[in-house]
């Protein structure tokens, strides 16, 4: 690959030696960019749940059913398109749909993209079975596994999910987290002039470090001599059977689990010595509203307060350093604000306000989402049906550039349809809606064909079909109404708004619970789906019985062991 000054010096030699060649190029690039918008935005699909779910089933296609995640090497995870199989598999108990997500996640976290050492995840895989990663860890990356591993795990209550998931927390606030409270962009894949040098193993070294431990470590963590990596190890524990792996060392699974567990943490002490890979240490708004986000509702799910906090305090720190003129901007570094801003920084931010407005209750950071939202307006295409990406990227002539597929986010139309539909459920503002379906029409009729890398589009699509109002009942400083709404935090509910309310208070025009209450005195929470709401749930224990009923309205409620009498029509 050329270096970047290779690059620079090869554009400057062709805009002095052949003008002409250089415009010919640039009209084919505008006629590329127009062909491109006309066969993607606003061609006509059904938005419907029977459409959603065979897009997802078609999907199953592009999994590898060998190795787990789409497609071959290189092979990145593409959370989104995993997101939106997850959001139908708890729709509709489709087993194969779950499985192409709990089977891909496990590959990717027993493989070689996950830091078996320092938690944490790589960019993408070299190779097909996740072993090989390219070493470059970047913020986004982690904040959307940080999100789908909460999501799955809400619904399976896996203990390696939750290991990983305190793991990558642990990473983010360790080796990425800036003074005051934001988190860099990226840490590189290279130290001391060679790639992956920081975390890959000899099996010298393991033996000195480790002694008598050395050999279980070694047969657990896929460490040989001839290495699997030009000539190093990747640590990776791949298709490994603990059960067996116990037994040929003479030792039960939880000896066998403590002796890996100390010996990592050794590892970690003196992998620590080494030359670290450098940090970039941007702060960029889109990348930061995802991983508030990611790292707000980890801290809610597994109740750890400080997980939330850290949130809360990146987000401060974005709001107050980012902005001019209280205007938004994309990125920060060293106290020097950029000017440009893209639609991905408005709708992350949104993203993120929102979720710690379900989470601690704070309107204020609803009106913040409201104003995010409506600086995004400089950005709407009418015409088009959706957001450019932004201002400073258009110029005479130059089709605006509008973005549907996943980048490896979820693009930011699709987050602002899906900030849009929750947005008119909480206020019941009909125009809040109808604007989320026009963007997500215009990209749906592509994204049912090609859904592993429209994820983003798919899942703002089945929140405007089925996002869940669950509304709270109760004082909101009292015990029965906190273990509800932490109840609810934890339950596996997809495009989901919180409100907690005091008893007699009026709810929007038309909302479903309108005129719910207290039950026997007590706080009482309502799941509602659509104009449908749950009967009064008032024991945490109900909370996720009840869900798991209401998030299948309209698709095979069947499914679901749960009997009809839980619906208050």
């Amino acid at each position: 690959m050329l270096a970047f000054r290779q690059v620079v010096e090869a554009a400057a030699r062709a805009y002095r030696e052949d003008r002409a060649g250089l415009d010919a190029f640039g009209a084919r690039v505008e006629a590329r960019l127009r062909q491109v918008n006309q066969a993607v935005l606003g061609r006509p699909a059904d938005l419907s749940r029977p459409a959603l779910a065979a897009a997802a089933r078609t999907a199953l296609a592009d999994i590898d059913q060998f190795n787990g995640g789409f497609g071959t090497a290189p092979k990145h995870p593409m959370l989104p398109g995993l997101g939106a199989l997850w959001r139908i598999h708890l729709r509709t108990g489709d087993p194969d749909l779950g499985a192409a997500v709990t089977e891909g996640l496990e590959a990717m976290i027993q493989g070689g993209l996950y830091d078996h050492l320092g938690g944490g995840f790589a960019r993408y895989a070299t190779d097909p079975e996740w072993k090989i990663p390219h070493f470059e860890k970047m913020l986004l990356d982690n904040a959307l596994f940080l999100n789908l591993l909460t999501d799955v795990w809400r619904e399976t209550r896996s203990p390696l999910l939750a290991q990983q998931i305190a793991e990558t927390v642990a990473f983010l606030m360790r080796e990425m987290r800036l003074d005051g409270g934001a988190f860099a962009s990226s840490l590189d894949a290279d130290s001391e002039g060679e790639e992956g040098r920081f975390y890959v193993w000899t099996v010298a070294e393991i033996d000195r470090v480790l002694g008598e431990a050395a050999p279980l470590f070694r047969d657990a963590y896929d460490v040989t001599k001839e290495g699997n990596w030009e000539g190093v190890t990747v640590l990776n524990r791949a298709g490994q059977n603990w059960q067996d792996l116990a037994k040929s060392h003479g030792m039960d699974l939880s000896h066998l689990h403590d002796s890996l567990t100390r010996s990592r943490g050794r590892l970690f002490l003196e992998r620590a010595r080494r030359v670290r890979p450098q940090r970039d240490d941007k702060v960029l708004a889109d990348w930061n509203g995802a991983a508030i986000a990611a790292l707000a509702e980890a801290g809610a799910a597994f109740g750890r307060s400080e997980w939330i906090a850290a949130a809360e305090t990146a987000y401060v720190f974005v709001r107050g350093n980012m902005t001019v003129g209280a205007k938004l901007r994309h990125a920060w570094m060293d106290g020097v604000v950029g000017d440009a801003v893209t639609l991905d920084d408005f709708a992350a931010m949104a993203q993120a306000a929102s979720a710690l407005s379900d989470i601690t209750q704070n309107r204020a950071y609803l009106t913040d989402a409201k104003t995010w939202i409506a600086e995004a307006e400089a950005l709407w295409s009418e015409t088009d049906g959706a957001y450019r990406q932004s201002e400073l990227a258009v110029r005479d002539g130059l089709p605006a550039l509008i973005l549907g597929e996943d980048q490896p986010g979820p693009a930011g139309n699709a987050m602002m349809a899906d900030n849009l539909a929750k947005l008119s459920l909480l206020t019941g503002e009909t125009a809040h809606g109808k604007r989320a379906e026009r963007i997500v029409q215009a990209f749906l009729a592509v994204a049912y064909q090609a859904a592993p890398y429209f994820g983003g589009v798919l899942a703002s699509a089945d929140t405007l079909l089925s996002g869940a109002q669950v509304v709270i009942v109760g004082a909101p400083a009292s015990a029965d109404t906190r273990n509800l709404h932490a109840a609810v935090m934890a339950a596996p509910i997809p495009g989901r708004t919180v409100t907690v309310i005091e008893p007699g208070t009026n709810l929007p025009k038309g909302h479903p619970a309108s005129g719910k209450g207290l039950v026997d005195g007590k706080a009482a929470a309502y799941v509602c789906v659509g104009t449908l709401c749950s009967l009064p749930v008032t024991e945490p224990a109900q909370m996720i019985e009840t869900v798991r009923f209401m998030r299948s309205q309209g698709y095979d409620a069947a499914k679901t062991s749960v009997t009809e009498d839980a619906v208050d029509g």
